[in-house]
């Protein structure tokens, strides 16, 4: 799992390093745990000094943050770009939602770091404003189909942020549960089914 600009982004050597420091990070927590893992285990796995850690993070919390608002971007990345033109809004749903599994299944391996990092830093401003922005958006997504396959006359008229909002929650359990107790979680039956009844509900009656 690397840490990486998309194909088309221009890399100059700040954010190379800046890149470099990030993977190694990722690496150290992955192998040591958040807590375990000081900034000279990092200094070191990175192969810079310990002067260009500190230019570019003050602290380990702060390679934190930057490494949630990387996992955070590259699911709500995916999202976004999930379906064609043309498509109607019921297929825009299941492809999106087959978009965050997707994604939800390559990085189960650092949202295990996320939940040790959450269980001792729950009053954290910076990461619980992450979590509202990541909720905000991906709420706004999802509601946008919701809206355009009502004005398109596919949907019944509902209260598309709340839909949106519950999917999400459905969704993020099934992450949950699958980072917790494994391959014990059928995630993408589960996930079928929940955005399959949803859309049943959700579309008219001829």
């Amino acid at each position: 799992m690397d840490v990486q600009t998309t194909p088309d982004m221009p890399v100059d050597k700040k954010t190379r390093t800046r890149q470099q420091i990030l993977q190694a990070a990722l690496t150290c927590f992955a192998q040591k745990g958040y807590h375990q893992t000081s900034m000279d285990d990092i200094v070191s796995a990175s192969g810079l000094s310990k002067g260009a850690l500190y230019w570019h993070f003050n602290s380990k919390q702060d390679l934190f943050i930057a490494l949630m608002e990387w996992f955070f971007q590259q699911i709500s990345d995916d999202v976004a770009h999930a379906w064609r033109d043309g498509m109607s809004a019921a297929d825009r749903l299941r492809a999106m939602t087959r978009a965050t599994l997707k994604d939800s299944e390559r990085l189960i391996p650092f949202f295990k770091l996320f939940l040790d990092f959450w269980a001792q830093t729950p009053e954290d401003e910076r990461l619980a404003s992450l979590l509202e922005r990541t909720l905000t958006e991906f709420q706004q997504q999802i509601s946008a189909v919701i809206e355009d396959g009502i004005a398109a006359g596919e949907f019944k008229p509902v209260n598309a942020p709340m839909i949106a909002l519950s999917l999400f929650g459905v969704l993020d359990s099934l992450f949950l549960y699958r980072t917790l107790l494994g391959e014990k979680i059928d995630m993408y039956t589960a996930a079928e089914t929940a955005v399959e009844t949803l859309i049943a509900g959700l579309t008219c009656k001829e």
